[in-house]
């Protein structure tokens, strides 16, 4: 899929996701915020890995994505 981008920023999208699904599994509110050191783009590397994360987890279809700004928002169902 996004095989050019590093195994370790793989591992830390993976650790978010499953760090806010175990906070929305108990109701409660919470917000992650990704600051980059390097690069320009921040959709090539960051807001495409979350999703990817989110794919990878089969929990795509709970989130709404925009672009405009990069946000990333769970469904409340």
């Amino acid at each position: 899929m996004i095989s050019w981008l590093s195994s370790k920023s793989s591992v830390v999208a993976l650790k978010l996701v499953d760090m806010m699904m175990r906070k929305i599994r108990f109701s409660h509110k919470s917000k992650i915020v990704v600051i980059r050191k390097v690069g320009n783009k921040i959709r090539d590397s960051v807001y495409q890995k979350i999703q990817w994360a989110l794919k990878k987890y089969g929990l795509i279809g709970r989130f709404n994505t925009t672009v405009s700004p990069f946000k990333i928002t769970h469904r409340k169902i």
